[in-house]
């Protein structure tokens, strides 16, 4: 999509195509795709690579618009993807799940994400206020990845995670920011993700993408991930998320040790029997990762044992 005073521009470009950078901080387009492929593109690199290579629209929204409503735009032909999109589903569907491994970073706390709100997605207005760090509670609200702009935008109702010109809703949500829903207009730009956290992030979830990003060209079944679900039949898991599923079951079968840390290391061990082939990660990293769910269970267990005493 474009925008009124033009498409933005990342903050700033990896050091080198393919490497990420050694700044504090990064693109959230390069946090994503490192996340996703191992690959970190910068804004305009990863716009490319989805979009394809076609002639470029200047138009601005409004005239987008105009030229619907007077029936003068010519459908533009299909374009196919290139790079890590050659197969565009595919990549897109890679980079929703690590704008989902970002945000589950977010939430537990162990990476951070800064951006500039503007109430009408403009890069000048974002070039004249601070940058603020998101917390998952902003990001839960401000859902959506625009892959046209490397910012993020209020995820309206039924349109997916991830945008970008082309999509089907990409006119629909230009219609509601710039029509009558002022709502949609607003938005973070010059989205900039911590490259420590980051790492850790990329290092939980790259078991599950190395074998699905080597090669853009395998088919979909041959991108199925190693890992498979060892909890409740029918849901796969991918990396981080198999312990997720067993400690779900422990909870459920009322299992899981009382205290969280020696609940992780059972998982951990667990992992290393069940797997031997792949390498666990670390037990405080599984111990982050389980906390919610293990102290709604603590609760739970003690409410239980209160009553049976009563």
């Amino acid at each position: 999509m474009d925008h009124r005073d033009g498409a933005p521009k990342a903050p700033s470009l990896p050091a080198k195509r393919g490497c990420l950078g050694e700044r504090p901080f990064v693109s959230l387009a390069e946090a994503l795709t490192w996340i996703a492929f191992g690959d970190a593109l910068s804004s305009e690199e990863l716009r490319a690579q989805v979009e394809g290579q076609r002639p470029p629209n200047t138009d601005s929204p409004e005239e987008r618009l105009r030229k619907f409503f007077s029936g003068t735009d010519d459908a533009a032909p299909e374009v196919p993807g290139a790079g890590h999109f050659r197969e565009r589903r595919r990549g897109l569907e890679l980079l929703a799940k690590a704008w989902q491994n970002l945000r589950d970073g977010v939430d537990r706390g162990t990476v951070k994400v800064r951006g500039r709100l503007t109430s009408k997605y403009s890069l000048a207005d974002a070039h004249s206020v601070d940058a603020v760090e998101l917390t998952g509670n902003v990001l839960a609200a401000f859902s959506q990845f625009d892959v046209s702009t490397g910012g993020i935008r209020r995820q309206t109702f039924g349109s997916p995670g991830i945008i970008w010109r082309d999509d089907p809703h990409s006119f629909d949500r230009e219609f509601d920011a710039y029509g009558d829903d002022a709502s949609a207009a607003d938005g973070y730009l010059m989205v900039e993700v911590e490259r420590e956290g980051l790492m850790g992030i990329a290092n939980e979830v790259r078991p599950s993408h190395d074998h699905a990003t080597k090669n853009p060209r395998l088919t979909d079944a041959e991108r199925e991930p190693v890992l498979t679900r060892t909890g409740d039949p029918g849901r796969p898991s991918k990396g981080y998320q198999i312990y997720d599923a067993e400690h779900a079951r422990r909870c459920d079968a009322g299992e899981a040790h009382s205290k969280i840390a020696d609940e992780a290391r059972h998982l951990v061990t667990w992992f290393k029997e069940k797997l031997p082939g792949h390498d666990p990660i670390s037990s405080g990293t599984v111990e982050n990762r389980i906390r919610p769910r293990h102290l709604k269970y603590k609760a739970h267990k003690k409410s239980h044992e209160n009553n049976d005493t009563t």
